[in-house]
């Protein structure tokens, strides 16, 4: 994280759900380059060591996402903030939403640039549960009236109710 306040120059206080996905990135590299008795935890569950490509944690970077129509962009600038454990695959955060790609490509820009995406992080890891196929599974749900709705830890209770009444009579805030 140092680093990451280092490039971005900002301080990112530990309210910023960016820690979280740091703390889940930090086991994830633990797992896969320190060795213990002189193996790491990956080479003793796979056999060999790991080998795949990374980014700098909260770099910006590109992400390649498959669409499900012709015509839709299909590379979207994010910020790379993990991997999942069993796919490789890249968890990349959109500045709305969290992203899974096969594919990424740095950007080649001074990550203060992306300044918005930092400060506008709202997807703490712990609302996701990995390791299932190659997607990431929300697992914070509340339902108002049968429809389920994705938790924002960051808003009060009141505001989540207050929000839903004016979605729910039509109205946008």
């Amino acid at each position: 994280m140092e680093q990451l306040q280092e490039n971005v120059r900002v301080k990112l206080y530990t309210a910023n759900p960016i820690w979280s996905w740091a703390a889940r990135h930090a086991a994830w590299l633990l797992n896969r380059f320190k060795p213990a008795r002189g193996v790491t935890a990956y080479e003793l569950t796979h056999g060999r060591p790991y080998q795949g490509f990374l980014a700098l944690f909260g770099e910006p970077c590109f992400a390649f996402v498959k669409s499900a129509r012709k015509g839709e962009r299909k590379w979207y600038k994010t910020l790379f903030i993990g991997k999942t454990e069993n796919q490789d695959a890249f968890i990349c955060f959109d500045g709305e939403k969290i992203l899974l790609s096969k594919s990424i490509r740095r950007v080649g820009q001074q990550w203060g640039l992306s300044l918005c995406l930092y400060n506008d992080f709202c997807c703490p890891s712990h609302g996701y549960q990995t390791g299932f196929g190659a997607r990431l599974i929300p697992t914070n749900m509340i339902t108002f009236g049968g429809r389920g709705y994705v938790l924002n830890p960051l808003l009060a209770k009141g505001e989540r109710e207050v929000r839903h009444q004016h979605q729910h009579h039509g109205e946008t805030r």
